[in-house]
């Protein structure tokens, strides 16, 4: 079954996967959530930029930065802590 993301989600997925929020696991089309701390700050950082200079990636948001800030942050809580599949293979 595949999923189709809004323009919204997919903008914020891109970011968040550039700046290391989240990262895919590498057997398995699921992200995670990374350990990284400073990933959050520097991905709100180039979302504002991305939006200050007019970005087409992030066109969607029509400049509404606390909309880009709130789907990056869903974006992380939405992805896994581990791999599901992994761990059901690892039994």
């Amino acid at each position: 079954m595949r999923n189709t993301l809004r323009p919204t989600q997919r903008a914020a997925m891109q970011i968040a996967l550039k700046t290391g929020l989240i990262q895919p696991c590498t057997r398995h089309w699921v992200y995670l959530k990374t350990l990284n701390s400073d990933a959050l700050e520097h991905a709100c950082k180039l979302g504002n930029y991305l939006i200050s200079h007019f970005a087409r990636s992030v066109a969607c948001f029509k400049g509404n930065r606390q909309l880009l800030m709130d789907t990056i942050v869903r974006c992380r809580e939405n992805a896994a802590d581990r791999c599901p599949q992994c761990a059901i293979e690892a039994r």
